[in-house]
């Protein structure tokens, strides 16, 4: 085996590093995504956090659910670049798409079912359920995006181009500041929207007013 010196071990250290970063700063920008939603909900009460934390198991396997698939295509993509079967890789990329897009549907109109109840199952009290509710429905109607945005990240990282996905994560980053700044105060953790659904009616019943922006008052007045 032939010695490695450091004339030949640089440009395989740098290139590993080239690679690296990008992944590492998408890391990054998602960590640092989930500390300023837990801060900006954690203003809004502890209510708040609760609701979130209550269905975050149930969020957290929906989401690895389509985080497998990406990889899974993801992954056989990169074999066939790898081995010079472009066509292959396309037909993959198609198959990919329209699988994970179909699981991800799926999987959201599971949570559209589910929603009101699972809070319930989890054991939620009468006073968090209608957020946990409202907070469930959302991310699992956001899922075929969400499939979506790691489907197409994977294909473009096995394809070579690490740069890409990184920049649009930290484009989302500041995005999700800046919508998080707009929404939060005025829609909570969207609990009041389900009040003609009556999945806000227990909450009414269990804490004697009415459910909605009255019931984030307080959390206004901080953020402004």
């Amino acid at each position: 085996m032939p010695k490695q010196t450091w004339k030949t071990l640089a440009p395989q250290l740098r290139l590993v590093w080239q690679l690296s970063l990008p992944a590492i700063l998408t890391q990054i920008t998602t960590i640092a995504m989930q500390y300023i939603d837990s801060a900006m909900v954690g203003a809004l009460g502890a209510d708040a956090s609760a609701a979130i934390g209550l269905v975050a198991s149930s969020t957290w396997l929906f989401g690895g659910v389509t985080t497998a698939v990406s990889a899974g295509f993801s992954v056989q993509v990169a074999h066939r670049i790898g081995a010079g079967e472009d066509t292959e890789a396309r037909t993959v990329v198609r198959h990919g798409l329209a699988a994970a897009l179909t699981l991800a549907a799926l999987l959201a109109l599971l949570g559209l079912g589910i929603c009101r109840k699972l809070p319930c199952w989890l054991g939620g009290g009468a006073e968090i359920c209608a957020d946990a509710s409202a907070y469930f429905l959302t991310f699992s109607l956001m899922l075929p995006f969400s499939q979506l945005n790691s489907l197409t990240a994977g294909f473009l990282q096995c394809a070579g181009d690490m740069v890409t996905p990184s920049v649009l994560n930290a484009v989302m980053c500041g995005l999700d500041m800046v919508c998080n700044a707009l929404l939060i105060p005025h829609f909570g953790v969207l609990g009041a929207e389900f009040d003609e659904n009556g999945v806000a009616t227990d909450r009414r019943m269990a804490v004697g007013r009415p459910a909605g922006r009255q019931a984030f008052r307080p959390a206004d007045r901080r953020i402004q």
